[in-house]
């Protein structure tokens, strides 16, 4: 630029990503793609061996999300969805790196813990739903047991 302003980063200013499988449960595979405004695209994706749509449309999103924590986006950014539901990135959260006081205690077998509770909505099917918690809570494990330990109640 000829009078000396300078342009910052790239910005996220569009993104999507989807999930799939053969066969429910089968193998399956996950992709998402962010477009940055300079023009670049930058390509996400992975696979299972035996796995679930839900879980693969659910890892595409958070895997998407994950990259945008540290990217400069659009304020307004949509990630778009194959089912047609819009993830609205400032509606999901926003994540302080920082110190509060406790105000709440969970414990286990009187150790600290951290607890979540899940809750389905109206029309699904809580079985279903109870089967794909735990498959998510064995792939934390397998990734994270090491250093956590996970119960379920």
């Amino acid at each position: 630029m000829g009078n000396g302003a300078t342009q910052g980063p790239a910005q996220v200013v569009a993104a999507a990503c989807d999930g799939a499988c053969s066969g429910n449960p089968g193998p399956g595979g996950w992709g998402a793609l962010l477009r940055f405004s300079d023009g670049s695209v930058h390509e996400l994706g992975g696979a299972e061996g035996a796995t679930t749509n839900n879980r693969m449309e659910l890892t595409a999103a958070l895997a998407l999300l994950r990259e945008l924590r540290e990217l400069p986006r659009d304020p307004g950014l949509v990630i778009r969805t194959e089912q047609g539901q819009p993830i609205y990135v400032r509606d999901v959260a926003q994540v302080v790196d920082g110190y509060q006081d406790e105000s709440t205690y969970s414990r286990i077998n009187e150790r600290p813990s951290v607890s979540l509770s899940v809750s389905r909505a109206a029309g699904e099917n809580i079985l279903f739903i109870t089967d794909e918690i735990k498959d998510m809570i064995k792939g934390y494990e397998a990734e994270y047991g090491e250093t956590l330990q996970f119960t379920t109640l």
